[in-house]
């Protein structure tokens, strides 16, 4: 999956591929985001003025995305 950097304190970057979101914190760590909401929050957070604030705003919370760590 190819992964896109973005502008962010707490996310060093995101990509989309066969209905999974995915995000890398700046910690290391990773995880995969999967439902009916995934393509739209990666296309929103791309966009987003602060990748983490839309994170914590609309990914984090969203019971429509399921989360596993990769």
């Amino acid at each position: 999956m190819k992964m896109q950097p973005v502008a962010s304190s707490n996310i060093k970057a995101v990509g989309y591929e066969d209905g999974e979101l995915r995000i890398e914190f700046t910690s290391g760590r990773t995880y995969a985001y999967t439902g009916s909401t995934a393509e739209r929050r990666h296309q929103e957070i791309l966009k987003a003025e602060s990748a983490g604030r839309y994170f914590a705003q609309h990914v984090r919370n969203d019971p429509e995305l399921t989360t596993r760590a990769l």
